[in-house]
């Protein structure tokens, strides 16, 4: 089921299977009390240009929502932490390998910057880039993983991740 969140919107609720929720403005979000995702795999959905994502600004807003898609019509980007990825994301959900996964799609001129839990030297771990691609359903992703914690973030080839590792 696909869902418009456009202004003045309160919530979005999934119906239990693989709902995608669309966003042509992020500002429509500074209203928005809850995007939840319900059963499925849910997908949050960028449709325009020239976006900047922070999930940070979704803290306790969004819930069960495992893919962000940033193709839009144009370069967008989406700041995102390990939190995120543990609190968004589910296990073997796309790679079968026991960890906590979580998936960006895009395309080129798309930007992901991914970074850890704690400031400066007092996390657990480093995000680092596995060697070599996965692909889920004919798709190739690069694959983030956290060396203290067991999470992947999958992005999309040709997406820019940029990596901020405190």
């Amino acid at each position: 089921m696909e869902q418009l969140i456009n202004d003045g919107v309160e919530g979005v609720y999934g119906d239990g299977g693989d709902n995608i929720f669309l966003i042509d403005n992020v500002s429509d979000l500074e209203g928005i009390k809850a995007i939840v995702g319900n059963g499925g795999t849910d997908t949050l959905k960028l449709t325009g240009e020239g976006q900047v994502l922070d999930l940070s600004n979704l803290q306790g807003k969004l819930s069960s929502v495992e893919v962000i898609d940033l193709t839009g019509t144009g370069s967008n980007t989406l700041k995102l932490s390990l939190a995120d990825v543990l609190e968004q994301g589910g296990k073997d959900l796309f790679v079968n390998d026991g960890k906590t996964q979580m998936m960006i799609k895009g395309a080129d001129g798309d930007v992901v910057e991914l970074s850890d839990l704690l400031p400066d030297g007092s996390d657990v771990g480093d995000w680092a880039e596995q060697a070599g691609t996965v692909t889920v359903e004919g798709v190739a992703y690069n694959v983030f993983y956290h060396s203290g914690l067991n999470a992947e973030l999958l992005v999309q080839t040709g997406v820019t991740t940029h990596l901020e590792n405190h």
